[in-house]
């Protein structure tokens, strides 16, 4: 019986202490919504993965611990992120090179964010880049990255 005491007095101190570090974490910061990113792009897979890019984001956001609060009501956010992917392809020499080889590698896909303020309408901050392949969980971690260390400059 002494046990089960000090095991749930442990875990009341464990909640009653960490609460206010947990919800001061991040205090102050501003709120950001994640728009679903808008896609141009034509191929089945690939519209897939850009469907779950969201949570690819916010996932990105959390474990590189980028210094904002995310919100899920874009009428409270500070900020939105939102996202533009389309296709290119690589031009007359992808096409040769499709014709000799027969793989169609040429296909890229450009994708464009941008933190919007809500305010003032004004892009605080902008990334682009151009993949091969479909590997938006490291766009989505290179962009939290890159995001992060422009809000502390």
């Amino acid at each position: 019986m002494k046990i089960i005491r000090i095991v749930f007095s442990t875990i009341i101190a464990l909640i009653l202490l960490g609460a206010p570090a947990i919800g001061q974490k991040y205090r102050g910061a501003p709120l950001v919504y994640i728009e679903v990113a808008e896609t141009m792009v034509d191929d089945p897979e690939s519209k897939a993965a850009l469907a779950e890019f969201d949570k690819a984001l916010v996932a990105a956001i959390a474990k590189k611990k980028v210094p904002v609060t995310l919100t899920t009501d874009k009428s409270k956010a500070n900020w939105v992120i939102q996202g533009i992917s389309t296709n290119s392809t690589g031009g007359r020499a992808a096409a040769v090179k499709t014709l000799i080889f027969g793989s169609d590698d040429s296909t890229k896909t450009d994708v464009t964010l941008q933190v919007v303020d809500v305010e003032n309408s004004i892009i605080a901050y902008s990334y682009y880049v151009t993949i091969k392949k479909e590997n938006f969980k490291s766009v989505a971690e290179d962009f939290a990255g890159r995001f992060k260390k422009d809000l502390k400059e």
